[in-house]
């Protein structure tokens, strides 16, 4: 994938995420029981709040295919259709958020729910949103003193440099762009807190990790093409 393909993934992830974290702020602010609304019109009947969760099983739906496209895309089983696909996935989502806004936004004119929103949770959303797309700028970075993980494993060579910020790009877009959609069902202090420790955890525990790993995939990786060499 180049970087242009990797940016509209990174767009295309959030935007498919941003529907379900959509659902997560509102649902938190409803009572129990919710008027139905149907073609605009408020009527008297009401529903469970709870029934609004299955709408994530579709929400999933897009999700999903932007991913699988992703991986062919990137096994390079597929080229022409990979924009299509992701450009289809980000109008279904966008789709979705709309209709849900729009009905909550018109019982919110009726009940007043909107005054009910945690913007702490609607902010960590945000935050968790803006780190997942930083995570791209980590994709084909290249070795300098500006930016990156350095340590002896990135240090050893280009291609572990390289090989170690391209999948943590992949690890920090999926990461932090789940948190946006899971976090958003949660309310108070705590968001922060996970929002945080999350980010310290991929400092600290998944950057090693990962450069560790890609390090010993260079060693092996050069120890065979040395063992050939002499045999040749």
């Amino acid at each position: 994938m180049n970087r242009a393909e990797r940016w509209l993934f990174t767009t295309a992830l959030n935007i498919c995420v941003v529907p379900m974290a959509a659902l997560g702020i509102i649902f938190g602010c409803l009572p129990d029981r919710i008027p139905i609304v149907l073609l605009g019109q408020t009527v008297a009947e009401t529903t469970s709040k709870y029934n609004d969760l299955s709408l994530c099983l579709f929400m999933l739906i897009p999700l999903g295919m932007l991913i699988l496209s992703t991986v062919l895309r990137h096994k390079k089983l597929i080229d022409r259709n990979y924009l299509s696909v992701t450009v289809s996935t980000m109008l279904i989502a966008s789709v979705f958020t709309g209709v849900l806004l729009y009905s909550f936004a018109r019982q919110s004119e009726i009940y007043e729910y909107a005054r009910s929103i945690d913007f702490s949770t609607f902010v960590c959303v945000l935050l968790c949103i803006a780190l997942s797309f930083i995570g791209t700028l980590m994709y084909g970075l290249k070795p300098n003193e500006a930016m990156g993980f350095r340590n002896r494993h990135t240090a050893a060579a280009e291609e572990v440099w390289t090989k170690t910020h391209d999948t943590l790009s992949f690890i920090c877009n999926g990461v932090f762009a789940a948190l946006a959609g899971l976090l958003s069902f949660f309310r108070g202090w705590h968001v922060v807190v996970i929002v945080v420790a999350a980010a310290i955890l991929f400092v600290f525990a998944v950057v090693p990790i990962v450069s560790v790993g890609c390090h010993k995939s260079y060693d092996k990786k050069t120890a065979r093409e040395k063992v050939g060499e002499e045999t040749a």
